[in-house]
């Protein structure tokens, strides 16, 4: 099924269905945050699986599926979800939720997670110029805490699709030991900015979580 509006056919079935309103819904937010909190039990997510986690028509899925599959995300060969901001497939930076190991896209990803999830993650990843790991403890409700103390994030808020982690911005985010190494990458990379785990954070909150607030709070 085609469908050139996903968001606005989502919220179309809501009221059809429910009698929400389509300004009102957050069904199409739901399904988003529903999917990565599936996806972060550690295994390959099914179009019926997602659809009975939503209590959705596999349609609607199937539909979402689609989409996603020219976006950049991961399937396997059975058409199972593998990767979608939060992957199963190995990448720089490492996830570990409730004791299973994961992945993110890309830095910015692994600091907005937490908070989707409802749950503390603790992140491993490297600095891509001097190699010396970095690890950051993420709660889903509080300030992030980090080693080492000169640990700085390069972000890209625009300019490009994120759609998949070698995309044009999931590629240059990254997570630094020292914004001396920082500053030696951002040379070549002049699109990006840098900044502190606090600044990214704030970024977070104001950009990702506030927009979401009301389809999170209909979760819990």
């Amino acid at each position: 099924m085609e469908v050139p509006n996903l968001d606005e056919y989502i919220k179309n079935w809501d009221f059809e269905n429910n009698r929400i309103p389509p300004e009102e819904s957050t069904l199409a937010a739901r399904l988003e945050i529903l999917m990565l909190r599936t996806l972060a039990n550690g295994n390959p997510v099914s179009a019926a699986t997602l659809a009975n986690a939503a209590n959705v028509p596999i349609e609607i899925i199937n539909t979402l599926f689609e989409q996603g599959m020219k976006q950049g995300g991961e399937w396997d060969d059975d058409g199972r979800l593998l990767g979608n901001v939060i992957t199963l497939v190995p990448t720089r930076h490492h996830f570990k939720v409730d004791g299973k190991e994961l992945y993110t896209w890309c830095s910015l990803d692994a600091m907005h997670l937490p908070g989707l999830l409802g749950q503390t993650a603790e992140v491993e990843s490297s600095d891509p110029i001097s190699g010396e790991v970095i690890h950051l403890t993420i709660p889903p409700d509080g300030e992030p805490t980090y080693d080492p103390p000169g640990t700085v994030l390069s972000i890209v808020l625009s300019g490009g699709d994120r759609n998949g982690p070698q995309s044009p911005l999931c590629s240059q985010m990254h997570f630094f030991a020292s914004r001396k190494t920082a500053m030696t990458w951002l040379k070549d990379h002049p699109g990006a900015t840098i900044m502190t785990v606090e600044e990214a954070h704030q970024v977070v909150r104001k950009h990702v979580y506030a927009p979401l607030e009301k389809a999170l709070k209909e979760l819990e």
